[in-house]
């Protein structure tokens, strides 16, 4: 009789840890769940535009680098810029569509673009002087409403808590010839 018992009690025990993970794994996962707190359900139908620039080495002014990739619904826009007044020395523009522009913001979701962490320095001003900085922007209407950085000096550097190396290739491959174009305009 007691095994009896002790059988139907192994049986429910069994049972109930069965259950639990068959729940567990039938719930929603994060992602599914904030589907409209999503990058590209918050931005694609307002008048946005997401920026990535990278910014060189602190050198002289006039040996100063830094390359943006500015992609909306309508565009795509590389700037090569020299000095620390950011003047464009070479820009591409190129059109784009409404379903490439939500293909991005999605990637960059997967990605976790927006996602930010607490730094102690503010802006990105003088920090990693040997290396690069790296600017995230999402603008609505020419207002910036989201801005983060991080630099190559130290993955603990900014604001920035993404994919730093994926979201970069992502803003890159935005501009077809991308690596030539930025190679021809070093010379």
């Amino acid at each position: 009789m007691k095994y009896i018992i002790g059988g139907a009690i192994l049986v429910i025990i069994v049972a109930g840890f069965i259950a639990g993970i068959i729940g567990l794994a039938s719930r929603d996962t994060p992602s599914e769940l904030s589907t409209d707190s999503s990058l590209a359900a918050s931005y694609l139908d307002q008048n946005s535009e997401v920026t990535f620039t990278e910014y060189g080495r602190i050198v002289a002014n006039e040996e100063f680098e830094a390359v943006r990739v500015t992609v909306s619904a309508q565009q795509r826009t590389l700037d090569v810029l020299r000095g620390y007044d950011l003047t464009i020395e070479e820009q591409v523009r190129l059109p784009n569509t409404t379903s490439a522009y939500k293909a991005l913001l999605y990637s960059l979701d997967s990605n976790n673009a927006t996602e930010t962490r607490q730094s102690a320095i503010e802006t990105e001003d003088g920090v990693c002087p040997s290396g690069r900085r790296f600017v995230f922007e999402i603008r609505v209407d020419d207002e910036v409403v989201h801005r983060t950085w991080t630099s190559s000096c130290g993955r603990s550097d900014g604001t920035f808590a993404g994919d730093r190396s994926s979201v970069m290739t992502l803003f890159q491959e935005q501009i077809p010839e991308y690596r030539d174009i930025i190679r021809d305009a070093r010379r």
